[in-house]
Parts: C-alpha cells; sequence; structure tokens
C-alpha cells in the first residue's frame, strides 16, 4: 500500500508538472484511519487510505460492498465501481460527510 502511495504521489507531480505535491506519511505517522477522516471532515488537507465499509457509516449503502462474494470477477467489480448508482453514493458521501473518494480498488 505504501509503494501505491508513492506511486500517486508521483503521478499527481508529474500529471501537474509538480504544482501539486502529495506528501505520504507512512504508518499511521498523522493518526489512524477514524483520527485521519475526523481530519479531512475538520477541512485539513490530508487523505487517507480506508476500507469502503468504514465509509458506510456516512452512506449506509456503501456496507454492501463488504459483503463477500458479491462479484464473480475483477472486471464486474471494476464496472459497479463506475455505475451511476456507485458514483451517486461517493457524491451522497461528499455532500454529508464532506469526503471525496479519490479510487475504489478495495480489492
Amino acid at each position: 500500500m505504501g509503494q501505491g502511495l508513492d506511486k500517486f504521489a508521483a503521478e499527481v507531480a508529474e500529471a501537474t508538472g509538480s504544482g501539486v505535491t502529495v506528501e505520504v506519511f507512512h504508518n499511521s505517522q498523522l493518526g489512524d484511519t477514524t483520527e485521519m477522516l475526523d481530519q479531512v471532515r475538520a477541512g485539513t488537507g490530508v487523505g487517507t487510505v480506508t476500507d469502503v465499509a468504514r465509509l458506510s457509516e456516512f452512506v449506509l449503502s456503501l456496507v454492501i460492498m463488504s459483503a463477500p462474494f458479491l462479484f464473480d470477477s475483477y472486471e464486474d467489480a471494476d464496472k459497479f465501481a463506475l455505475s451511476d448508482a456507485y458514483l451517486g453514493w461517493g457524491d451522497v458521501l461528499a455532500e454529508e460527510a464532506g469526503l471525496v473518494m479519490l479510487a475504489s480498488t478495495w480489492y
């Protein structure tokens, strides 16, 4: 996961011509996931990696994503993650909780 975050930071820098810098803090240096979500909701310019089930506290429909064997394949999961229904839940999450999902690759 840490390597993925480092790659994300590098790709953001490349895509923005170094106009946006993402600084990665490994091993919960800034707090655990719950504390990080609280910081995001308070308006701090931070992000965190979390499972979608934790987000169901804010948008109940997201809890379905934790169901075992929900999809037959990774392709099916990706297709649903791009569906109007799922993206709509992301919109509600942003409106209701102030949280924005940047990616949904929970598998």
